[in-house]
Parts: C-alpha cells; structure tokens; sequence
C-alpha cells in the first residue's frame, strides 16, 4: 500500500494550518504550499516597503526570491536601510523605496489586469 498520498495530505493540512488561507506572495503569486521554504517563524517572509526603520507596519507578503531580489534593488537604487535622522532625505528615501517596489509590482498589476480583459 503506498502511504506517501497520505502523508503529503497531511504535510498540506500542516502547512495551510501556518500559512492561513490561500498564500501567495504579493508580487510572483508563488502560492505553492509544497514549495514555500520556511522563513524563521513563517513560510513567507514580510518586506518593509519603505524600510523597516522609516515605517515598522507598511509590510507585504513575499516569498524569499522576490525578497531578496527587491533587497538588491533597493541597494543598488541607494535606498538605504538605516534609520535617517533628516525628515527630507528620510522622505526622499521612502519615496526611493516605492519607486522600487512598485516598478516590481506594475508588470503584475498589468497581467492581472490582461487576464481580466480576456475572460
């Protein structure tokens, strides 16, 4: 008797107990239970949009390759993490930080908006 369906099942129940209801990151929509890796306490890791020292609670849901790849785009934008005392260049460094991460999430937003269209 083959058991490994069952323990898949049961794998999957597992990881939709952590993840919640329908995970996917924001930006890839890699919603694949089986193949999320986990990430210290969760299987996807939360991305501070304008850095996590400007603003703690603006935070999206990514898996580790778009996380990562977003990390170095914002280091070769210069968009540097650390917190900066100034308010105008603090500012100027979140609006960097946007432009990064949006010009990431505008080739989806315009794919999801195709897929409306055709049906």
């Amino acid at each position: 008797m083959d058991r490994a369906p069952n323990k898949s099942a049961v794998r999957l129940m597992r990881r939709l107990k952590r993840l919640g209801p329908d995970p996917v990151c924001i930006l890839c929509g890699h919603a694949n239970p089986f193949a999320l890796i986990p990430v210290r306490r969760s299987w996807l890791e939360q991305h501070h949009v304008v850095c996590r020292q400007h603003d703690r609670d603006l935070t999206v849901p990514l898996c580790r390759n778009c996380h990562a790849e977003i990390t170095e785009l914002l280091l070769r934008e210069g968009a540097d993490t650390r917190f900066e005392p100034n308010r105008v260049v603090r500012v100027a460094l979140m609006l960097r930080a946007l432009a990064v991460f949006f010009e990431m999430l505008a080739p989806k937003l315009r794919r999801w908006a195709d897929l409306l269209w055709e049906g």
